[in-house]
């Protein structure tokens, strides 16, 4: 981790699927910016509890957690 050529993907990973507050998930995953992978498996996870939910409601929902992007 102190190296810049470190990769911390398992410790972020467990770090993400350690938290139960979604909001609090969405913090982290926006301060891990560059890691889209991460990001974009808890925007599916978050989207996949609200299938009952109309398709437009599930993209917002899916969006917000890219809203470092905008």
């Amino acid at each position: 981790m102190h190296r810049p050529d470190s990769n911390c993907n398992e410790l972020t990973e467990k770090t993400a699927a350690a938290m139960d507050n979604v909001t609090l998930k969405k913090l982290f995953v926006t301060v891990q910016r560059t890691n889209l992978r991460l990001t974009a498996r808890y925007a599916i996870d978050d989207a996949m509890s609200h299938l009952t939910y109309s398709a437009e409601m599930i993209a917002g929902y899916t969006a917000a957690w890219f809203d470092h992007v905008w």
